[in-house]
């Protein structure tokens, strides 16, 4: 009973780590291509939601969405350290990046203002997800799909600069035109990166689920 208990013990632990490591390939899919959206309507968002005087706002937007996508990413990898139930090393990590925020945002803030702001939000959100994922490996050795997070971020990215940059004279054309590019994201993320048994599995689930709702 020992030996079938321990067995049993140790399938679960792999397909706990499985569903880690794959929730987290999908997780960066998801945040990329909300950053990349909000990367290339900026401007339109900007021009709609708020006064003119607001146009030059436009320009942090992108650093604040990939910040966050950060943010997120980060607060996948702590989760790792609630699944494993080693929370101690959190009691030092984030009183560290609460003093690196500050001292950033004395630095960076005071002098660059608004750009200063999104750029210590990026920065200190990129130490917390890389932070977070070493002290996440230690507690919990799982093998993240690195090569597939990075060209899921990479699609996303590249089509988001492309979105930003893309002004064609006509507001509607370039509505139209980045929308486009949006939607690309997760066709070509879908048909270039996710294209495993188990990505096949995830889909029809969350399709059997939807048509269940």
């Amino acid at each position: 009973p020992r030996r079938r208990g321990g067995l049993f013990q140790r399938r679960r632990e792999r397909r706990r780590r499985h569903a880690h490591h794959r929730g987290g390939t999908w997780l960066v899919a998801l945040l990329t291509w909300a950053a990349a959206a909000l990367t290339a309507f900026a401007p339109e968002l900007t021009r709609w939601m708020a006064p003119p005087s607001f146009a030059a706002a436009a320009g942090v937007v992108p650093a604040v969405a990939w910040g966050y996508a950060l943010r997120e990413l980060a607060e996948y990898f702590r989760n790792g350290l609630l699944v494993a139930r080693k929370t101690r090393p959190l009691a030092l990590v984030e009183p560290c990046l609460a003093v690196l925020d500050v001292a950033l945002g004395w630095a960076l803030v005071s002098r660059f203002g608004l750009a200063g702001a999104a750029a210590t939000s990026v920065i200190v959100f990129g130490v917390y997800a890389l932070v977070a994922h070493a002290v996440a490996r230690r507690a919990l050795p799982v093998d993240y799909e690195y090569r597939r997070m990075g060209a899921c971020a990479a699609v996303a990215a590249a089509c988001g600069a492309a979105g930003w940059a893309l002004r064609t004279g006509s507001a509607a054309g370039d509505v139209a035109l980045k929308a486009g590019l949006v939607m690309a994201v997760p066709a070509a993320v879908l048909g270039l990166v996710l294209r495993e048994e188990g990505d096949r599995e995830v889909l029809r689930a969350l399709g059997e689920r939807l048509r269940g709702r």
